[in-house]
């Protein structure tokens, strides 16, 4: 349960970044349709890398792999946040870049780990985990519709302060485990 919880952050997370960034982001940004396909254009070469660096990632634990993944993504978030008063620039292009690579890395990662949990109901186990994914997407733009009239940094923050609490879920869940 506690690596179901942990799923709603990932996707939920990385939609709430983008709807942040749409509502309440940089100037130069939000309410601009070109910037912001731009700037959603710089994830793509982080998902490209990911099966790049998968075998050598693989040398942790797929839980620890996920609890660090989202760590970067939470720094990485943080980072965003500082542009909001900011010129949009390389420190934000690069911020999105990690954030979207750590994403990626932790969505994989968590999918092992319960899949290695779940035995024979491996099936169940991950229909599960695509269940909680997709319910956090679903939720990731109303937690940052509802947190906008707060501002942009704000609103980034609590995206920040969630994925760390979902990497304390798993990295929980990791050591339960190794007992």
């Amino acid at each position: 349960m506690l690596l179901y919880a942990a799923t709603l952050v990932i996707l939920g997370a990385f939609v709430a970044i983008y709807t942040a960034l749409q509502l309440e982001g940089p100037a130069e940004i939000a309410g601009n349709p070109a910037a912001l396909l731009t700037l959603r254009a710089t994830a793509l070469p982080a998902f490209v890398a990911i099966p790049f660096v998968t075998p050598w990632l693989a040398r942790l634990a797929a839980g620890r792999r996920a609890g660090l993944a989202l760590v970067v993504a939470a720094a990485s978030a943080v980072v965003i946040a500082m542009t909001a008063s900011g010129v949009v620039g390389p420190a934000l292009l690069l911020a999105v870049f990690a954030f979207a690579f750590a994403i990626g890395i932790a969505a994989p990662s968590v999918i092992e780990t319960v899949g290695g949990l779940a035995g024979r109901a491996r099936g169940t186990a991950v229909s599960l985990f695509t269940f909680f994914l997709f319910v956090g997407a679903s939720l990731g733009p109303q937690a940052a519709s509802a947190l906008a009239e707060y501002g942009f940094a704000v609103l980034v923050a609590a995206v920040a302060v969630a994925l760390l609490a979902g990497a304390t879920l798993i990295l929980t869940a990791s050591a339960i485990r190794a007992r």
